[in-house]
């Protein structure tokens, strides 16, 4: 029963890609009507064939009409019909799936993406189209301004973890740090571009006595900003040397240790006191003896 069932099966599949074969015979003979026909009306060239057989592969000289007329089915049909694998297509060159791919990126449009965000592009094609105005963009008041508050956060940043060094040292705390870094970073990067972008449309439609009312107040504030500048670091001096001294005066002679050792005794009783010297008091082991079950 199984040899007979095993000769169906394969008799059913011969005679499926047969009729297959007669699809196809009959597909490519209207083809060839066709191109005959707009041949002969003209509306195509006539094709030379007698340099086609060049560009056939293996199998190209067997005529499928021969399996027809009782030719065995031989492994040319199979490798036809068989599932070819998946490869690089022939419009893009990619294997399917690598356009959702991350790390297939077009380094052309990333470098453009680049030069277009990065602010002293900017500036330096503002310099390059507007050069008899001959405007600084790092005197901008806003820019100046926000310069200002990035060098408070940081100083308040140092303060910070000057204290928690002196309490404990956490690697936690640094990659926190480091990712807060990271976002300031974008976002001071975003802001300074779309500053960037709001002056070079501002400073277009300003007149000439415009332009330099901007620019003495720029001045003003440049001289107002050296000025702060003096008076910060002038008064981050001083806090570093009350720190040192009182780092000085905690660590001179173990005096933080003799302080706890006052507050302990302050709160303590004598009862407390008697016990933890007990070790001292009974010095022999006839004391001990005596005073085990007490204890």
């Amino acid at each position: 029963m199984g040899r007979v069932w095993k000769a169906e099966q394969k008799h059913e599949a011969e005679q499926k890609k047969i009729n297959e074969l007669q699809k196809e015979l009959q597909q490519e003979r209207a083809r060839e009507e066709m191109q005959r026909y707009a041949e002969s009306t003209g509306a195509v060239k006539k094709k030379d064939d007698r340099l086609d057989w060049m560009y056939q592969g293996p199998g190209s000289h067997i005529k499928q009409e021969e399996y027809l007329m009782g030719r065995p089915v031989d492994k040319y049909i199979f490798e036809k019909y068989e599932q070819k694998e998946s490869g690089p297509s022939e419009e893009t060159g990619l294997l399917p799936g690598t356009i959702f791919s991350t790390n297939a990126s077009n380094s052309v449009q990333d470098l453009a993406a680049k030069i277009r965000e990065d602010p002293l592009f900017l500036i330096r094609s503002v310099s390059i189209t507007f050069p008899e105005r001959n405007i600084k963009l790092v005197s901008i008041p806003s820019i100046l301004f926000m310069l200002q508050q990035n060098l408070k956060k940081k100083s308040k940043k140092k303060d910070k973890k000057k204290k928690h060094k002196k309490r404990h040292r956490k690697s936690s705390d640094s990659e926190s740090s480091s990712s807060e870094d990271e976002r300031f970073a974008k976002k001071y990067q975003s802001s300074c571009i779309s500053i960037t972008c709001n002056f070079l449309c501002f400073f277009r439609n300003l007149s000439a006595e415009d332009l330099e009312q901007k620019r003495k107040e720029m001045m003003e504030f440049a001289s107002w900003r050296d000025k702060e500048r003096v008076s910060n670091i002038e008064r981050y001096k001083r806090q570093d040397e009350k720190e040192r001294e009182v780092e000085k005066k905690d660590t001179r002679d173990g005096k933080f240790i003799h302080e706890m050792k006052l507050e302990s005794a302050s709160t303590s009783s004598l009862e407390d006191r008697v016990k933890r010297n007990i070790h001292s008091i009974q010095r022999t082991p006839v004391a001990l003896e005596k005073s085990f079950m007490k204890r």
